[in-house]
């Protein structure tokens, strides 16, 4: 989340310089995504939506560079890493013998550079047509643990950590779909289908529940359908712009 709130401020000291380049257009970009869980991912989160923006170039010749971000969430848990304290009916007590409140759920985000090609198909719409992107940079995800009562020493400070599972490692990923910027300035989208690959590994030094340092050498994987928003950042015409004199 940290790192999509820094990607927006970004957008909002840079746009007003940007906005005003001659080469080309850049763009913002809002993004909305549903993904599939698969390999190791898989194992332990399910499917999960995630929230992004970023900021892209678009070349006179239709190619495309930028920075994304996304923050990826709505994951249940597959394995219950808490399962040593609970009893037998599936609860967790607290030190004064009631009942502790504490939710599981998967969090995450990825993001890095971007590159690609939009392969226009309508000569009526230039910047339109078929929208082809692959990106590198870094996946990172965890269990995010909230102990409502507050009560658990177990899940404080230093400890809770061993029980987070956080993962994090070199990302690939791809975008297939189809853009549309209207001339007339109405309506500007991408809708396609999304593919990442995260090598990531455990970045924690002792798993509480299991007992043991986890090593291995993850592949997670995501597949979904991804919606975007595009906020074209025009060269204002010099025709448009108003004089007054006293």
């Amino acid at each position: 989340m940290r790192c999509f709130h820094l990607l927006l401020l970004l957008i909002s000291t840079i746009t007003p310089s940007i906005a005003q380049n001659s080469t080309g257009m850049f763009t913002v970009n809002i993004t909305y995504a549903g993904q599939l869980s698969g390999g190791d991912l898989a194992d332990d989160f399910s499917n999960n939506l995630n929230i992004g923006g970023g900021i892209q170039y678009m070349t006179k010749n239709n190619w495309i560079f930028g920075v994304e971000a996304n923050t990826m969430f709505g994951g249940n848990i597959k394995k219950d890493v808490l399962a040593n304290m609970r009893t037998v009916e599936g609860e967790i007590i607290n030190g004064d013998q009631t009942f502790a409140i504490v939710f599981l759920e998967g969090r995450g985000f990825y993001g890095g550079l971007i590159g690609g090609k939009l392969i226009n198909v309508v000569k009526k719409f230039p910047k339109s047509g078929i929208r082809l992107t692959a990106s590198t940079g870094i996946l990172q995800h965890k269990i995010r643990i909230e102990d409502r009562t507050g009560s658990l020493t177990q899940l404080q400070g230093e400890y809770l950590k061993g029980y987070d599972r956080l993962t994090n490692g070199f990302m690939t990923y791809q975008f297939l779909g189809y853009q549309l910027l209207d001339p007339k300035k109405r309506l500007d989208f991408f809708v396609g289908v999304d593919f990442l690959q995260g090598y990531t590994q455990n970045r924690r030094s002792w798993n509480w529940d299991t007992r043991e340092r986890d090593t291995r050498k993850r592949q997670d994987f995501q597949l979904g359908i991804k919606a975007g928003i595009i906020i074209p950042l025009y060269k204002k015409d010099k025709s448009e712009e108003l004089f007054f004199e006293d």
